[in-house]
């Protein structure tokens, strides 16, 4: 979402309209983005299950007054930042990650770096 002033987290606080399902994230491939320097582990298909989570999410924020990215969604974990590498060779093994809750973080920049926090917390069904 980007900076957000604290007197809207309680709002944001109340997603009660969805109706995610729960699902497995399979991470089969990885790489780099030279650009920034993320490192990033990634599905080679984004599960409908997710795809169903974020449309949802997008519409609850966009009746909300939240204007979002209009690029399209690409699932990632982020490993590493100020990544330098050479070429990756395959990823060893496909990591399923059962995704069966999605949560709110909060990011705060410090001299270390990024620090996050959980706000929220919600099941899947």
């Amino acid at each position: 979402l980007g900076d957000v002033d604290a007197a809207e987290i309680p709002a944001l606080l109340t997603p009660t309209e969805l109706l995610a399902r729960k699902f497995d994230l399979v991470l089969e491939r990885w790489g780099q983005w030279a650009h920034n320097g993320i490192g990033w582990v990634a599905p080679s298909e984004t599960p409908g299950a997710l795809a169903g989570l974020v449309g949802e999410l997008e519409t609850w924020l966009g009746k909300r007054g939240y204007v979002l990215e209009q690029r399209a969604y690409r699932p990632h974990v982020t490993l590493v930042r100020k990544a330098r590498a050479a070429a990756l060779a395959d990823l060893p093994a496909a990591i399923v990650w059962p995704v069966r809750e999605f949560v709110l973080l909060q990011s705060r920049q410090d001299f270390a770096g990024s620090k996050y926090e959980i706000l929220g917390r919600w099941p899947l069904g």
